[in-house]
């Protein structure tokens, strides 16, 4: 199994989360790639900032395939590292890329898993959207969370999250 992880090197919980995750699949002696920048790809705005202004949505999306067709039709997985609301936005061209890769699973990895934080539980409720473009948990094929400890039940009926923890012993701990 080939895994693509797709992530940014910015600061914050990003970084950290898709650098632990490639040392537990390394761990495990799975094939993966972390692609820093996989999370820029992806977003929308990102793809109109970079020459196509003025040209439209859909022919930023066209403009992306072939990039997405090129590096990640060789992978049987993708794993999308991002937390909470922003995983869910518009603005992650998530369904662009399912378009591209139907046959290619898309999971999402994340802090903790978004039905179980109150306030952010009722965007990804069935039948329930915001002001924003939002999505529900349909977006993606499957969950893993770092904890799914909550003071929050989980809602019946909604898909499983799996909980893996994180990995952020990178040899310089002491």
């Amino acid at each position: 199994m080939k895994i693509a992880i797709l992530a940014h090197s910015g600061l914050g919980y990003v970084g950290p989360m898709a650098s632990g995750l490639s040392r537990m699949l390394a761990q495990l002696k799975i094939d993966h790639r972390v692609f820093w920048r996989g999370l820029n790809w992806l977003n929308r705005s990102s793809l109109l900032r970079g020459g196509l202004a003025g040209k439209g949505l859909e022919a930023a999306k066209s403009a992306a395939r072939p990039f997405v067709y090129n590096q990640w039709r060789a992978y049987d997985a993708i794993m999308v590292v991002q937390h909470l609301c922003d995983a869910f936005r518009e603005s992650l061209a998530v369904e662009a890329l399912r378009r591209a890769l139907p046959d290619t699973p898309i999971i999402l990895y994340d802090l903790v898993y978004l039905p179980l934080i109150g306030r952010w539980g009722p965007w990804v409720e069935p039948g329930s959207r915001g002001a924003d473009p939002v999505h529900g948990l349909e977006r993606y094929d499957a969950y893993l969370c770092v904890s799914a400890i909550s003071r929050c039940p989980l809602p019946a009926g909604l898909p499983p999250c799996e909980q893996i923890g994180i990995h952020l012993d990178d040899g310089s701990l002491r």
